[in-house]
C-alpha cells in the first residue's frame, strides 16, 4: 500500500504541536495549517510529492511566524516511516487572497517517500 504523504505530514505536524488538518475545520482555531498535495510523480515504489502547507493566523505577521515554525519542523519529517527526503521549494505570502481578513503563508515542499518492500533492500 502506498504511503499517503498528505496524511503523514498532517500526523507529523500534529505531533509537533501544530493545529493541522487536510481540510479547513468547520470551526477553525485562530491559528492553523492545512496540507494539500498539489502535484508530483510516482512509480511503483517511489512517490515524489509536491505538498503545500497553508499557514493561517489572524494577522500577516502571525501567519509568517507560523510558516517559519512549520519550516523549522519539516526537516524532522524524515524521521517518519517511509519518508526519505524533504526539500523546501518556497515560502510565500498569500495574505492578498484573503481580502485582509486573515494572514496566510504557504510553504511548499518536495517530499519523497519509498514503499520498497523490506525484502528488496
Amino acid at each position: 500500500m502506498r504511503t499517503n504523504v498528505e496524511a503523514a505530514v498532517v500526523a507529523y505536524l500534529s505531533t509537533c504541536g501544530f493545529a493541522c488538518a487536510a481540510d479547513v475545520p468547520d470551526d477553525p482555531p485562530a491559528t492553523y495549517c492545512t496540507v494539500d498535495r498539489t502535484g508530483g510523480t510516482h512509480s511503483e515504489y517511489v512517490d515524489d510529492a509536491t505538498i503545500a502547507i497553508d499557514c493561517v493566523a489572524p494577522t500577516r505577521y502571525g501567519a509568517s511566524a507560523l510558516a517559519l515554525e512549520v519550516d523549522a519542523a519539516m526537516p524532522g519529517l524524515v524521521s517518519q516511516p517511509r519518508i526519505c527526503r524533504v526539500d523546501k521549494q518556497s515560502i510565500q505570502n498569500l495574505s492578498h487572497i484573503t481580502d485582509g481578513m486573515e494572514g496566510r503563508y504557504r510553504c511548499v515542499y518536495g517530499i519523497v517517500s519509498s514503499d520498497v518492500p523490506q525484502d528488496n533492500i
